[in-house]
């Protein structure tokens, strides 16, 4: 980027692109909240820590190591208990 300055970054492509992730995340976000109660719909939110590790092997050849599945079986052993005591029958 050179020198970071507030125009260098708000002109760069990929914040731009981030900008309008998350405004798309917002958005559906709230459509998911509209359908769903929110102790279903929140496990959900937790895939993206698997998608992250997924793509960052892939895109940017990082490695997955012990530590990355132990952190992931964690998290998802919490999202789990989680949704487990909010899901009424």
């Amino acid at each position: 980027m050179g020198q970071v300055t507030l125009t260098a970054m708000i002109g760069n492509i990929y914040y731009l692109l981030m900008i309008i992730c998350l405004m798309l995340q917002a958005l559906v976000w709230q459509q998911a909240l509209k359908h769903y109660d929110i102790s279903y719909a929140y496990p959900f939110m937790s895939i993206v820590n698997f998608v992250v590790l997924i793509l960052s092997f892939f895109l940017f050849n990082e490695g997955i190591t012990l530590p990355n599945i132990f952190g992931l079986a964690i998290i998802s052993c919490g999202v789990y208990v989680l949704f487990a005591g909010g899901v009424k029958a």
